[in-house]
């Protein structure tokens, strides 16, 4: 039962957050987790559980600028998820 709880209080959606390396004003932005995947010949879409990816509109991040970029899950009742924490760089 413990394992059908995290399935389904999975990751509801990651926060960005970008510090400029240029000393400018720190941003976040959210996005939802989940791709939706057509299956069968009935149209039914079903979301896919365990995959996502996120798209930035342009002018999210300024030309010739480095970001620290932090990246936290957060589940369906808007709890951070322990662990579920990434950092890395962008130059």
């Amino acid at each position: 039962m413990y394992g059908f709880f995290r399935l389904m209080n999975g990751a509801d959606k990651l926060v960005y957050t970008f510090t400029p390396a240029d000393g400018s004003g720190e941003f976040s932005v959210e996005k939802s987790v989940g791709v939706s995947r057509p299956g069968g010949d009935d149209d039914h879409v079903s979301p896919a559980v365990y995959e996502f990816y996120s798209v930035f509109p342009v002018g999210t991040l300024k030309d010739d600028t480095s970001y620290d970029v932090a990246v936290q899950a957060y589940d369906k009742h808007g709890d951070a998820i322990p662990g579920a924490l990434c950092r890395f760089a962008i130059n």
